[in-house]
């Protein structure tokens, strides 16, 4: 049957499309992240440390990005997951890996924290699903690890001095050409501007809707106040009065009952006037 076939082709087809489209798409997700800065020790104490990890474009993390640290001989010695869930984050974002003492001593805001010593050479890693999108490298090194964007790049940068960092000025994807040594800026960009991070717990479709608030023909009516006939103890002249037995009767009453009286003696002496 050709339209049978022609429907499983184009089913196919589709299919390839979506798979060719999310690899692109997951990929966007992280490519963008790279380490940013990595500051060793300050004061002599090399638990004053840090790691800053930027995306200038934003993007995902996913259970599966890590930051990973190296030796100089490119052993593996700490993998540290970088998020639980997948969370994503706007332009630009500085996510800043740090020990309490750091995070106190800078007095900064960390986003995690940063439990294994960094040696004096070494490699850092951003990975995710086991591929190295972007590494850095300090020191003398005997096994550079490299990364996705240049696998062929094995430079790297003298350690800092103490009181300084390794931070990122460039994107060749060359080491050596890319990283300097300065002074530290965690969780801010390396040019020394100010960076403020947007508020990550606003959820924008979580407010009060637009017609949650008071509708316009919910307002308090002009004719929804008291009434004239309304007033405690004061009775018009004439209304209907409610029998009391259950029924209804037209009892039309008079604040002044001698109006009555008047009436009715006018009625009496008006044939007398008619005779005259």
């Amino acid at each position: 049957m050709p339209y049978a076939l022609g429907v499983r082709g184009a089913a196919s087809i589709m299919g390839l499309v979506c798979l060719v489209a999310g690899a692109h798409f997951a990929h966007a997700g992280v490519a963008d992240w790279e380490l940013s800065e990595v500051h060793l020790s300050s004061d002599g104490d090399a638990n004053l440390r840090y790691v800053e990890l930027a995306n200038e474009a934003g993007g995902c993390l996913f259970p599966t990005s890590t930051l990973d640290l190296y030796d100089a001989a490119g052993v593996l010695l700490d993998t540290q997951s970088l998020s639980v869930i997948t969370v994503c984050h706007g332009a630009p974002t500085y996510l800043l890996l740090a020990t309490q003492q750091a995070a106190s001593y800078f007095g900064v805001d960390r986003d995690g924290n940063l439990s294994s010593p960094l040696p004096a050479a070494g490699q850092l890693c951003f990975s995710s699903s086991q591929t190295n999108y972007d590494c850095f490298r300090w020191g003398t090194l005997t096994d550079p690890v490299p990364d996705l964007f240049n696998a062929t790049d094995t430079s790297a940068i003298a350690a800092s001095a103490d009181g300084f960092s390794m931070v990122r000025t460039d994107r060749t994807h060359v080491v050596a050409a890319d990283w300097e040594e300065a002074l530290p800026t965690p969780r801010q960009p390396n040019d020394g501007t100010a960076w403020i991070p947007p508020d990550a717990g606003i959820v924008y479709d979580a407010g009060v809707p637009p017609d949650a608030g008071p509708q316009p023909d919910a307002a308090q009516r002009s004719d929804a106040g008291p009434r004239p006939d309304a007033r405690i103890g004061v009775r018009e002249p004439d209304y209907l009065d409610l029998d009391t037995t259950g029924g209804a009767s037209c009892g039309c009453q008079t604040q002044n009952r001698n109006r009555w009286w008047s009436l009715l003696f006018g009625l009496l002496l008006l044939p007398l006037r008619r005779r005259r």
